[in-house]
């Protein structure tokens, strides 16, 4: 997809020198139809992952779209929805910055759920303290510069 269709942390991110999977933000049944139609997509909310649905406060992770929810995308244009490319992985990265210091931990999944959103299962987890790729850091900190932080909390796959 287009530049157009990402946040600028993703556009930035990508102009940093990391790897963007494929996004759009959209609030447009055809657009995600589109995108779903290149590829294995996921959907993610942004912002916080509780939503209010007929009354009731409810969770929503990250999810593989299938074609039931491609067939049925009533009420989509509500709210912006982020659909992104499926990323092949054997782990998640959280990756802390504090200033020039970064540390990185493998987040091994134990289950389907967990792998694709490892939030949905935190008993499902094992984690491991890794090096990032010296790309990966470099990207990272010039990410970090880009947008004055000092302080970060990212995931990679």
């Amino acid at each position: 997809m287009d530049a157009a269709y990402k946040p600028v942390q993703l556009v930035r991110a990508g102009e940093c020198g990391l790897t963007v999977p494929d996004t759009a933000i959209t609030n447009e049944a055809d657009t995600v139809r589109r995108f779903a139609a290149e590829g294995r997509t996921i959907t993610k909310l942004l912002g916080s992952n509780t939503i209010s649905e007929e009354g009731s406060r409810k969770l929503s992770w990250t999810r593989v779209l299938g074609e039931d929810d491609l067939a049925d995308l009533r009420r989509i244009e509500v709210t912006t929805h982020m659909v992104q490319r499926w990323v092949p992985k054997a782990f998640e990265a959280r990756v802390i910055v504090m200033g020039e210091r970064m540390t990185a931990a493998a987040i091994h999944a134990g289950n389907a759920a967990a792998h694709i959103d490892w939030r949905s299962d935190y008993d499902a987890l094992a984690y491991d303290v890794i090096e990032q790729p010296s790309a990966v850091r470099k990207g990272i900190h010039s990410l970090m510069r880009a947008f004055g932080l000092v302080y970060g909390a990212l995931d990679f796959w």
